[in-house]
This record gives C-alpha cells, structure tokens and sequence, in this order.
C-alpha cells in the first residue's frame, strides 16, 4: 500500500492521469492475482471510478445454465489503445456476489467494430485528466462461459470490497501529489516576480495565502502517508479515515484555484500548466467511489 502510494503520489506531481493508470493497472493486477494466483501479461483496463455497490447497475445479466449473457453500455472507461485485457465486473441485480470477466478486447480494439457481440468506442480524451483517453464499451447479448469468471466467492467480493476502500488512499497520495505541484510552481513565479515595487512573496496578503496553502499541503501529505502506513489489505480504511479522504477531495479544488490566482492572469495560460492541475483537482474530487464514500455524500447532503 505505501509503495503503490508514493509511486501515485510522484506521478500526480506531473501528470494526474498517468497515475491513476498506474493505480488502475496495480488494483486489476491484484485482482488477477487474487483470482489465478497469476500476473497479466500486458496493460490491463479496469472500471475503477464506479464504487463496488454500483456496478450490479451498470449492465444487465442473464443467466442460463454455465452461461451468462451481458447487454447494456459501460461508459468512460480508462483505456489505453495498448490495453489487451479488461477485466469486467458481472453482477446480477438480485445478487450481492461480484464475479469478474477477463476480456480479451485487443480485436475489438483493432476491427473497430462489434466482435461477437462486444464493441468498443475509440478512445477519447475528457477534460482533465488529459493524459487517461476513454472509451466507451457496448455489449449486445454477449456471452461468457462461467469458466471464464473469477472472484465468485464470499471471500473474493470481500476482497474486492477492501481493496476500493484502499483505493481511495491511492486517490489521497495523487491528490496531495497535485498540490505538491500546485504549490511549488506558485511559490517559484512569487519569489522570482516582481509588483508594486518589491517581489510578489513580500507582499503580507500573498504570505498569509502561501502560508495556508502551505498548511495544507503538508496536511494532505501526512495523511495519505499515515494511512497507507497502519492500513492493511485484510481490512477497509475505517469510517474516519474515509471522512478525511472526502475532505480532501473538497479541499484541493480550493487549493488549485488559490495556485492559479497566485500566478495572476498568466495561472489560466498553458505556460505554467496551474489550469490544468484545477481540471484534474475536479477530476479527483470523486475518481473512486467506494461505498463508505457514498454514504457519507448522502449524510452530508441530509445534514444540510
């Protein structure tokens, strides 16, 4: 968990999206281990964003005998164009299990058209998150043999269950990695500028501003650290823990934003890339989305 951490967190200091692949690549590969007790050859692309009560939602099921048949649309899936498996979560609406299909995709991918059943829209680029190009996934009465699912059991949905709990650490280390950056590039053009005669960072305002970004910066840093540090895959981060790691999430588009005004009207110019980290703080607002995550929007949204 630390490891994976500070490799997100050293990424998002320069490219947000690079290192949500680099965690989405890790959370499929462990869920392959977990499965075969066998590593993926090749980029593996898996649906991380929606939270695990979600996905019995995302398509529909059928079941006949040892074999499942998939209808319905997954949208905005992150997938690099040398991606050669998915791993696709199959959920039955009146089941609680978790099962997952590993697709080979790479000739859906090359044919760009339905392949028995299975098609896959060209990959896009959204609004932040430049880096991480999305592609949209159409099945129509596809079908899986039952031997190709894995993760079926008990065990394998709890799992699952933790490991996007965990997950939302991996979300606290690319955060804190775009505020690192943020920060610095800010503090950088402050020291070296000059206005209204002295150089920007003597100004008071300006180090009141610096000084409270500077507060939470490290904030964001300790906390990410502390977590991966007593966390363990046997157990979901608990309860506290998920309300810090929400509270991140509403804490760095305001920290961006501060980045951007300390750089004046050259902050929403691609010169000094502070515009983008903002695109890619309201990215990761809510990347993940585990099930404690969702429960604690709804509380706050009763609360208010």
């Amino acid at each position: 968990i630390s490891m994976l951490a500070e490799v997100a967190y050293q990424f998002a200091q320069h490219s947000a999206s690079i290192a949500l692949m680099v965690v989405q690549q890790n959370l499929a590969c462990s869920l392959l281990a977990k499965a075969s007790h066998s590593t993926p050859e090749g980029w593996v692309a898996l649906p991380i964003y929606d939270s695990t009560n979600e996905w019995p939602y995302q398509l529909e099921v059928q079941q006949q005998e040892d074999v499942y048949t998939l209808s319905g649309t997954w949208k905005s899936i992150s997938l690099l164009p040398i991606a050669k498996t998915l791993l696709l979560p199959v959920c039955n609406k009146h089941n609680n299990t978790i099962s997952i299909a590993k697709l080979d995709i790479q000739p859906a991918i090359r044919k760009k058209h339905a392949q028995n059943g299975l098609k896959i829209s060209s990959p896009f680029a959204a609004l932040g998150l430049a880096g991480a190009p999305s592609s949209d996934l159409t099945l129509n009465r596809f079908k899986i043999p039952q031997d190709d699912l894995a993760l079926y059991t008990q065990e394998h949905q709890t799992f699952t269950t933790i490991l996007w709990s965990l997950a939302e650490i991996f979300t606290m280390a690319i955060r804190s990695g775009i505020a690192e950056r943020s920060y610095n590039t800010a503090f950088c053009y402050a020291s070296e500028r000059w206005q209204g005669g002295k150089i920007i960072i003597e100004h008071s305002l300006i180090r009141k501003m610096f000084s409270d970004l500077y507060k939470e910066k490290c904030a964001l840093e300790e906390n990410w650290r502390y977590f991966s540090q007593v966390n363990s895959i046997e157990h979901p981060i608990s309860d506290g823990q998920m309300g810090i790691a929400l509270a991140s999430a509403e804490k760095l588009p305001w920290f961006t934003s501060d980045g951007i005004q300390l750089l004046g009207g050259i902050g929403y110019m691609a010169d000094f890339p502070q515009e983008r980290r903002y695109r890619d703080a309201k990215q990761c607002e809510f990347l993940l989305g585990h099930p404690q995550a969702k429960a604690f929007s709804i509380w706050q949204e009763n609360a208010g």
